[in-house]
């Protein structure tokens, strides 16, 4: 009986919604996709009717202009669920002949309109669209605070729209967005991948502006293009390069295992203070406990100038343990530096507790 009753309740609803359509005698059709956004803007609907409606209409795809358009007005117009399942069908779209739609929606005087045609034109890599996305961001201006309005997002999605593009040509406009966008124009920045690195290696040797620098450094430090490898490899082989360092610490995030030996290689060779600093701040912050490792600690306790560096090299020689290691951590214990001493007698304390055996 309860299954009649939902069965009766469900075709009442959807011949209420109209969803099917046809004339007597004849067999019924499914409404097309215009004939569902107007049936979803009639008041005259009660909301269980307008939900169904809103159910079929998100699985469709729209397939002319018209359709984009008249989902766009019903995205602008409506709220909640209703809006959601219209942005929804508008997500369905594949067909780039329906691009300037979306390039027509950035210019609408609706927020919301311009997130989502912002966020299609990123999501179909509409190039075409890269001035009235960056017209957009200007018009819109920088984000203030929290992320809760549509003005907000139509920023944020026209931003990302010019990542996903890859259009070289707004780069620079990106770069002049840093400390305007709370980050996300560094997120943007990050999907040019090989392209955007020569440019941000640029900022980071010869800016004069801090925030700047950090902010192309954020960049670079969270790309992860192999194409890219081999620029950055190139500056690290230089050592006139004043990128060195900046792309040691790239190819250590990209490769770890083949690039760290390299950089012990590097410092054999050279002993530089700046190698020094990135093999230790490496070794120290993902807890490698590699013997190989355990020389270089070793002769940095032993002959470092930089407190600093030994008191690194001393808590790293409490994790790769031996014999040599317990050796310079007890020359260590005599220490001019207090801190040193300490770091020692606790390196020192953990081997006791937590004996390491290297090579085993």
């Amino acid at each position: 009986m309860n299954r009649l009753r939902i069965f009766f309740i469900c075709w009442y609803l959807v011949v209420s919604a109209g969803i099917v359509g046809g004339e007597p005698g004849k067999a019924p059709r499914h409404l097309t996709l215009q004939e569902l956004i107007q049936r979803m803007k009639d008041p005259s609907h009660k909301e269980g009717v307008r939900r169904l409606l809103g159910r079929e209409l998100e699985d469709r795809a729209p397939g002319t202009i018209a359709d984009i358009e008249g989902l766009l007005s019903l995205i602008s117009q409506e709220k909640g669920e209703i809006r959601q399942k219209a942005i929804n069908a508008i997500s369905n779209t594949v067909d780039l002949s329906l691009k300037h739609a979306f390039i027509k929606g950035l210019e609408d005087k609706s927020y919301i309109v311009n997130a989502v045609s912002a966020s299609m034109c990123g999501k179909l890599k509409i190039s075409e669209a890269s001035d009235e996305l960056e017209s957009l961001v200007k018009r819109l201006g920088p984000i203030k605070g929290v992320v809760e309005s549509d003005l907000e997002r139509a920023s944020i999605a026209a931003v990302f729209a010019i990542g996903e593009i890859r259009d070289e040509s707004n780069i620079p406009f990106l770069i002049t967005l840093f400390d305007k966008m709370r980050g996300y124009e560094v997120m943007a920045l990050i999907k040019y991948g090989k392209k955007v690195v020569p440019v941000m290696l640029d900022l980071v040797t010869n800016t004069k502006q801090d925030f700047t620098r950090e902010q192309a450094e954020r960049v670079l430090l969270s790309i992860r293009d192999p194409k890219a490898i081999s620029l950055f490899e190139a500056e690290m082989a230089n050592p006139d390069s004043p990128s060195r360092d900046i792309s040691m610490r790239v190819l250590l995030n990209i490769d770890p295992s083949r690039t760290l030996p390299r950089i012990l290689k590097l410092w054999e060779t050279e002993d530089d203070p700046v190698i020094t600093s990135i093999l230790l701040n490496h070794l120290d912050h993902y807890q490698i406990t590699d013997i190989r490792y355990g020389a270089f600690s070793e002769k940095i306790l032993r002959s470092s100038q930089k407190i600093d560096f030994r008191k690194k090299a001393s808590f790293i020689l409490g994790r790769i343990g031996g014999e040599k290691a317990k050796q310079a951590l007890k020359d260590a214990l005599k220490d001019e530096d207090p801190l040193v001493r300490a770091f020692a007698a606790r390196s020192l304390k953990r081997l006791e507790l937590h004996p390491v055996f290297p090579g085993k």
